[in-house]
């Protein structure tokens, strides 16, 4: 997936160009864009998006050291840890976003899902994780571990919508990987254009652009294509991935989101490319713009209400 932006000159009077930043969490490289005006030291200057940028970097590799269950410091490493053995005191906003979690797993008949088995013989069910918001408690059975995956990014990408909008930033791309993007305002020359590069599950070679304008909105995209072996994990069967050489004919091999909101746009993106026609929809219609999906070599896109990023 790329994004594009034209900035047309027009001198004499210097034009805002694009300042890019990157860093790398979350196993993916992320890039912020911001729209920034040489001539303009007490607003839009390189030096102040410079500024902008070290912020929301700052604010994505604190999620990265608490949501990677590869950390051992982590809160979700301290959680799985704790597996079986009863309640584990966690911070307020950790215990938050395992409800929000939760409530997304039953909203989407079970296609989400941060709980993992991590045995043939365990086995999920509605009280395999407790949350107790009133205490910060989380409860996790035995023979269960969270793995938040790319809803980490989701909420991540939150995060930093909230910072930007702290520091008054009208303007700003904010893309993680090949598979979520934030898009805010839109350039002086023009919308942020999309493309979402969908590969056959069969052959890296074969290709199809989906393109799309975004603004003042999150997308996140879940793919089979381009990989040897299946990467997307069936929740309510507990296969650790699907073969996507194996899809039905009536399967997606892609699929994306665009909400207001990057937590919802990922839990989402999973649902679609599980059951594209899910009463998932229904439930969040009202903080969903699009759901697109591509089947062998056809894209679909159903359209709802547009709603406001960050909502």
């Amino acid at each position: 997936m790329t994004a594009t932006a034209l900035h047309r000159a027009s001198p004499p009077r210097p034009q805002p160009q694009c300042c890019r930043f990157a860093t790398t969490a979350m196993a993916c490289r992320w890039e912020l864009v911001l729209e920034c005006d040489p001539s303009d030291e007490a607003g839009n200057s390189p030096s102040r998006a410079a500024g902008v940028a070290e912020a929301v970097f700052e604010e994505v590799s604190h999620w990265h050291n608490r949501l990677n269950r590869f950390g051992s410091d982590s809160d979700v490493s301290q959680v799985n840890r704790a597996s079986g053995r009863g309640p584990q005191q966690v911070a307020r906003d950790f215990a938050e976003l395992l409800t929000v979690c939760e409530s997304l797993r039953r909203s989407t008949g079970g296609l989400f899902d941060i709980r993992v088995a991590t045995s043939p013989e365990s086995r999920l069910h509605d009280h395999s994780l407790s949350i107790d918001l009133q205490r910060s408690a989380v409860t996790l059975q035995a023979g269960v571990h969270l793995d938040l995956g790319g809803i980490a990014k989701g909420f991540a990408m939150d995060c930093a919508q909230r910072i930007l909008s702290e520091l008054g930033v009208r303007t700003a791309l904010l893309h993680a990987g090949t598979s979520s993007t934030l898009a805010i305002g839109s350039p002086k020359s023009g919308p942020w254009q999309i493309s979402i590069q969908a590969h056959s599950p069969t052959s890296q070679h074969d290709a199809a652009r989906y393109d799309l304008v975004l603004q003042d909105a999150h997308l996140s995209v879940s793919s089979h294509g381009g990989r040897p072996t299946g990467h997307i994990r069936d929740p309510r069967n507990g296969s650790v991935s699907i073969d996507p050489i194996a899809l039905t004919s009536d399967a997606p091999s892609t699929a994306a989101i665009v909400a207001n909101s990057g937590l919802l746009a990922e839990a989402l993106s999973k649902a679609a490319i599980l059951n594209p026609h899910g009463h998932w929809a229904q439930a969040h219609r009202d903080s969903l713009t699009q759901a697109i999906w591509k089947v062998g070599s056809t894209w679909f896109n159903r359209s709802f209400h547009p709603s406001s990023v960050g909502v």
